[in-house]
């Protein structure tokens, strides 16, 4: 009987896992519609890296990669080595990493969920991880990063494998596991920046949290918490390396205000951006895209939140209910919701969902915590009769499931159809280089010079990702390059040619039929 308890468990696991791999991998080359300059240059560096050993500007395996003005973290850029290898260097072998990582996490954060209530009822310790696992497999502000080239999601992933290793010590050993958790939390503090602002208090809170195990269990326990220091310690000298020779805040130094202006004259902006995050605006209807202010449309949908709506009661739920059953917990969920907003914040003008990722996951765990009481509550009721009780517990699941479907798929018609159709210009994914320079490939022959429009963040970089290897008469520009004596083909938006006179030649469509870029022939003698 328990083995057939125990397969209908994991037979549900896989199918939750199945469904946020589909969502993140359906159609993931080509949606979201474009290809930011980011994602193009950590693929190019893996590619690079795959055939050279060195990066796009000649470094040998660099920790630290120089790219746009800045240096970006290593260890997305390496991990997407292997599928660049597999699949070639192309927006599938890129974005496919992240959503491995995606759909990673949702495995991980069911064997997190196990440790972190490992002392509670068999009822909750086999509903309350599949829960969470549910909930982070649909869930917008997950699906959204899980899908681009972009670094923000490797965070979560071995943010929640360091904890699982970590809190596994903590219940069962063995020792060894402490040791990997430290490998693995120097790991997370290398996959994206504002990590780096939080992830050493949040250690040294969850420590503090278990210091009686740490450090008086046993000697054994004291000398694999001081090793558990050291590695990390140890793995902060590059970052200590970074800092000194100008690589490792040149992200900081260019987007957060505290590096220009005094504390006290932005401390009012960055104190409204923190709240921000525990606003449900934010949250619940939304999301980043509708913020005041907000124009960039690569970070979430319209009209829908970082949440589903029917969370909100599951987090009010789950809040009271850990703060009477499991205060120890609480104490770990309120060290994570108070310092989630500080990477974002200390941008201001947020809140942002990339930047606020580190609240992601706790999110979801206590919206399943409260789920997982309401069953508890329903499945204890008794009701004279067998068939009253059934029926009654079929009207409550079909009520739970008819709201679950509703918002997964208002979420993914909002994402799939509407979202592809307004977020593709030069404030979403720029759409428009690879079909571009596709072009220019198959007209190089004809012609002395091909000039893509500049009209793109950092554009040079996708002539490095799409012709790395050809292409040699490409160049970026605009009409002020146009010579009469050359042969010329190029490749600008309908307001860059508006005032010449020109011969098309092809014509570039955004997905919602609006004309992106045409490529033409200029007529001489203008």
């Amino acid at each position: 009987m328990k083995k057939i308890c125990f397969n209908k468990w994991v037979f549900f696991l896989f199918l939750i896992i199945f469904l946020g791999f589909l969502l993140r991998v359906y159609r993931v080359a080509d949606i979201p519609s474009g290809f930011f300059a980011d994602e193009a240059a950590n693929g190019f560096n893996a590619y690079k890296i795959l055939t050279t050993g060195r990066d796009e500007h000649g470094i040998p395996f660099p920790f630290y990669f120089r790219s746009f003005g800045d240096y970006r973290n290593p260890v997305v850029i390496y991990s997407m080595i292997p599928l660049v290898a597999i699949f070639g260097l192309n927006e599938f072998a890129v974005r496919l990493t992240m959503v491995i990582y995606g759909t990673g996490t949702i495995l991980l954060l069911f064997f997190l969920t196990r440790e972190i209530f490992f002392k509670s009822s068999p009822f909750t310790k086999t509903v309350l991880p599949l829960t969470s696992a549910l909930f982070l497999s649909i869930s917008p502000w997950h699906i959204q990063f899980s899908r681009t080239g972009f670094e923000f999601i490797s965070m979560p992933f071995f943010l929640v494998l360091s904890l699982f290793l970590f809190f596994r010590f903590i219940h069962r050993g063995p020792l060894y596991l402490l040791l990997l958790s430290a490998f693995s939390f120097v790991i997370t503090f290398y996959t994206y920046y504002p990590i780096q602002l939080v992830l050493i208090p949040f250690i040294i809170g969850i420590i503090f949290m278990h210091k009686k195990i740490l450090f008086f269990k046993t000697k054994a326990f004291r000398i694999s918490s001081i090793l558990f220091f050291l590695i990390f310690l140890l793995g902060m000298l590059a970052f200590v390396k970074g800092v000194f020779n100008g690589q490792a805040l040149t992200r900081f130094h260019s987007v957060s205000p505290l590096s220009q202006s005094n504390i006290k004259e932005i401390a009012p902006k960055l104190i409204d951006t923190y709240l921000k995050h525990f606003s449900l605006d934010f949250l619940f209807t939304k999301g980043d895209i509708d913020m005041p202010g907000h124009f960039i449309t690569r970070h979430s949908v319209h009209h829908l939140g970082e949440l589903y709506l029917f969370q909100l009661p599951l987090l009010i739920v789950g809040l009271i209910f850990l703060s009477l059953r499991f205060p120890k917990i609480l104490g770990l969920f309120l060290l994570w919701f108070s310092l989630y907003p500080i990477g974002s914040a200390i941008v201001g003008n947020g809140p942002f969902a990339h930047r606020s990722i580190f609240g992601l996951i706790p999110f979801q765990i206590l919206s399943a915590f409260g789920l997982t009481v309401i069953f508890e509550f329903f499945n204890k009721i008794e009701i004279e009769g067998r068939l009253l009780q059934s029926l009654l517990k079929i009207i409550i699941g079909g009520f739970l499931m008819t709201i679950f479907f509703f918002s997964l798929q208002q979420y993914v018609y909002k994402y799939f159809i509407e979202y592809r159709l307004y977020s593709s210009d030069f404030w979403g994914w720029q759409y428009g280089p690879r079909e571009i320079i596709r072009y220019f490939v198959s007209e190089e022959k004809n012609y002395d010079e091909l000039i893509m429009s500049g009209q793109f963040n950092s554009p040079e970089i996708f002539l490095k990702f799409y012709a790395p290897n050809n292409c040699q008469k490409c160049k970026i520009g605009n009409v002020k390059l146009y010579n009469p004596d050359k042969r010329q083909l190029f490749a600008l938006s309908p307001e860059e040619v508006k005032e010449m006179e020109y011969v098309t030649k092809k014509i570039i469509y955004y997905p919602n039929q609006q004309i992106a870029f045409k490529v033409v022939e200029f007529k001489h003698g203008q």
